[in-house]
């Protein structure tokens, strides 16, 4: 459900706001909505993510494609794989190996949100996704 919220700004705060709006080829209510969504992320993530992320946002175009490419390492997924399939055929796992796939889907899932993040910088500095979006070879997840 969308709500209308009529609000008054002085003219080089609204300036500012277009000039953010435009840069980042969105309308000016799509602006201030993820404005207000940046002031106040998610809880879910942890400090640490947080403060990571935002870190991000100073990071050079290189550094964050390259953080872009690096992708779960085959032998971490490899080992993912193995316990999702021991536990389908067997219907359980050791409480060890519950807790080390429990422990592999969580860097798996930082992991992605990293990379989510660093392309959706580069996407909004202009930078061409095309290569980055390609899906990395080879994958066992």
């Amino acid at each position: 459900m969308l709500q209308t919220v009529n609000i008054s700004l002085p003219l080089p705060v609204f300036e500012q706001l277009q000039k953010v709006a435009q840069r980042e080829k969105r309308s000016i209510a799509n602006t201030v909505q993820a404005l207000v969504i940046q002031a106040n992320p998610s809880p879910g993530l942890g400090d640490d993510n947080e403060r990571e992320l935002v870190a991000f946002a100073q990071f050079p175009n290189e550094v964050l494609v390259l953080l872009a490419r690096h992708s779960f390492p085959i032998e971490l997924q490899e080992e993912l794989a193995d316990l999702n399939d021991k536990a389908q055929r067997f219907g359980e796992l050791t409480q060890s190996e519950a807790e080390r796939s429990t422990e592999l889907v969580e860097m798996y899932q930082e992991g992605i949100l990293r990379r989510s993040y660093c392309l959706e910088t580069l996407r909004r500095r202009g930078h061409d996704l095309t290569d980055l979006l390609r899906l990395p070879v080879p994958s066992v997840l």
